[in-house]
């Protein structure tokens, strides 16, 4: 039988009223080369793959594309990246997945995926949203040692919400977050130290929702590795994916308090977090 593979080799037929940024999105953004650009098509190559652009007085509307062929990008570090291509303009799309969904210029729709991530449950699955299972991560990295990073991830008050009541800093110890109306109970259930710790959510109330238990039992995770002086974190809501009635107003909160908030407190140590009263 003849064998098949699929090409790296990537055609669109984009409106030239779109080529000046596209061009900017492609190389200055992506990092594309450049290999040939003139009034009748471009030819950008992101290492093996190689895209053109055919430029036409009229082509599909963007609207077309969002009902086409989503295409995948690879990266080491999703969450700068996001923000870089955030920073430029782009429509961001709402799909049932963890992953961060667009429409770059000219139509074509990606989803920003880490090098070396597991997509396994992306080949196995038997639903058409499988990424709507997958629970909410962020990475972040800081110039300081996993003990130390550790240390300052216990300091929940000083990146999260200043309304904070009990210890998290041993196996066992229990705290309460509030914000407002909103309470969320934990039980520190994992330690490792340097490397890892887990808290047990033991109680809440999401006042802003129907299902205002929708936390109970969930877990928030963070693993801490070093590499050349840098230390990641890795924080995992286990329980806390798309499908979650909480997950637009969770995402959000948890990429602000972890993403910004506590990687200020990692690296400056001084948070962002929530002032509201007792």
């Amino acid at each position: 039988m003849a064998k098949i593979i699929l090409g790296n080799h990537m055609a669109v037929f984009a409106a030239r009223s779109e080529q000046d940024r596209i061009r900017k999105f492609y190389c200055g953004v992506l990092g594309c080369k450049a290999n040939v650009t003139n009034d009748e098509v471009d030819r950008f190559q992101l290492g093996d793959v190689h895209f053109c652009f055919v430029w036409q007085d009229s082509a599909l509307g963007e609207s077309s594309f969002l009902k086409a062929t989503y295409l995948e990008l690879k990266t080491d570090n999703t969450e700068e990246m996001e923000q870089k291509i955030l920073a430029f303009g782009v429509k961001q799309l709402d799909v049932p997945d963890a992953h961060f969904y667009f429409q770059a210029p000219g139509g074509q729709v990606f989803k920003l995926v880490g090098i070396g991530e597991d997509l396994s449950l992306y080949e196995e699955s038997p639903s058409s949203k499988p990424g709507s299972c997958v629970d909410y991560q962020r990475t972040i990295q800081a110039g300081i040692s996993p003990a130390e990073a550790l240390s300052r991830i216990n300091r929940v008050s000083d990146w999260w919400t200043k309304n904070f009541n009990g210890r998290s800093q041993n196996p066992d110890d229990q705290f309460t977050i509030r914000f407002g109306e909103t309470f969320v109970d934990f039980q520190v259930s994992e330690v490792v130290p340097g490397k890892k710790v887990a808290w047990q959510v033991t109680d809440c109330n999401l006042h802003w929702i129907n299902d205002k238990k929708e936390w109970k039992g969930s877990s928030i995770v963070w693993e801490l590795s070093s590499n050349d002086g840098t230390t990641q974190v890795k924080m995992k809501h286990v329980g806390l994916a798309p499908r979650a009635e909480c997950y637009a107003n969770c995402k959000a909160g948890w990429d602000f308090f972890v993403g910004e908030s506590l990687l200020k407190l990692l690296n400056e140590n001084q948070g962002l977090p929530d002032q509201r009263p007792r």
